[in-house]
């Protein structure tokens, strides 16, 4: 992997709590950062969710490697939503960080 395969941008997306007045919260996205990544499509099928079928597929996402990145968070690509199902330091020298990912929202 060098820099230079880095050619496209995604939104690294955090939940957020915020009181609601009446003793409960709600819940929205924070950007994080914007930050230069390579996506790669692996997969695509069609699952049925709710009596129908809905397409779902499945990304690699690759950046510079960055602490803090959970499975919690989310990523946004080109108006898609990329759910991260891994975050790996692939050859543990903390120079890149490779993501699994699904997209959709998150129900």
């Amino acid at each position: 992997m060098n820099i230079g395969d880095l050619r496209e941008r995604v939104t690294l997306e955090q939940t957020v709590k915020t009181a609601d007045g009446g003793g409960g919260y709600s819940q929205s996205w924070e950007s994080v950062g914007v930050f230069p990544a390579r996506v790669r499509p692996l997969t695509a099928r069609e699952v049925a969710q709710a009596g129908q079928e809905i397409a779902q597929s499945r990304y690699e996402v690759t950046m510079r490697y960055r602490d803090g990145v959970t499975t919690a968070m989310r990523l946004q690509w080109q108006g898609r939503i990329l759910n991260i199902e891994t975050a790996q330091n692939r050859d543990e020298r903390r120079r890149f960080l490779t993501m699994a990912c699904l997209e959709g929202e998150v129900t």
